[in-house]
């Protein structure tokens, strides 16, 4: 059986006081084709005056009259609606909100959580490298670079391990080389790495042996 919602319109009160509102606001579209309407109906009778009696006369009108009602009354039934669904859906959106900000404040309170997140970023930052290169370097999906970064969900603690191994190789050259020239150091292409670029080794994982190249080359 169909869960029957209930209305965002919880007062009566409330339902006619919007009500007014809208037949306030929608009068001045509607008023003019009305009186149009009434006038042909009038112009009408008037020319068929001589073929139809008073009463058939009558009847028309009221027809006329019981449809204008019955429109008027759909229009706002459904322009009331609409606006409280309006007001009802951002209310849900911002439950949402709040509730992901809790979630992402709870993730943020875990132990280790906030300092895996500035590794990640100093990674990124220090090797000019993107979410997907620094997902290839952890062996990661890169979803979990870009949610993790956002504080979005917990990194797994086997994760938290590499990005921590990662990060000390990188004060390990940082040690050595200035950080504005890292970014173009490690993209040149030398011979302590056989003709490739240190980026090479450490997308495949390999920053700590690039870390213990450097001190070696450079101490």
């Amino acid at each position: 059986m169909k869960e029957k919602r209930p209305s965002p319109i919880r007062n009566p009160a409330d339902y006619t006081g919007a009500a007014v509102k809208v037949i306030t606001a929608i009068a001045p579209k509607y008023l003019i084709p009305f009186v149009l309407l009434s006038l042909v109906v009038c112009l009408a009778l008037f020319i068929v005056r001589e073929h139809v009696d008073a009463n058939t006369g009558l009847e028309i009108v009221a027809l006329v009259a019981v449809i204008a009602l019955v429109f008027t009354y759909v229009l706002v039934q459904y322009e009331v609606r609409l606006k409280y669904r309006g007001q009802t859906e951002e209310a849900l959106k911002k439950v949402i909100r709040e509730l992901n900000e809790r979630s992402s404040a709870s993730i943020a309170a875990v132990p280790g959580h906030s300092s895996s997140i500035a590794a990640l970023n100093r990674l990124s930052t220090h090797l000019s490298i993107s979410n997907q290169e620094l997902a290839q370097l952890l062996r990661v999906p890169p979803g979990m670079i870009v949610h993790g970064k956002s504080g979005e969900i917990v990194i797994p603690p086997e994760i938290e391990v590499a990005v921590k191994a990662a990060d000390t190789a990188l004060d390990r050259m940082l040690a050595i080389v200035r950080p504005e020239l890292l970014p173009d150091l490690v993209r040149r292409k030398v011979e302590i790495f056989h003709g490739r670029s240190a980026l090479d080794l450490i997308l495949e994982g390999r920053i700590e042996e690039v870390a213990g190249l450097y001190d070696r080359a450079f101490r």
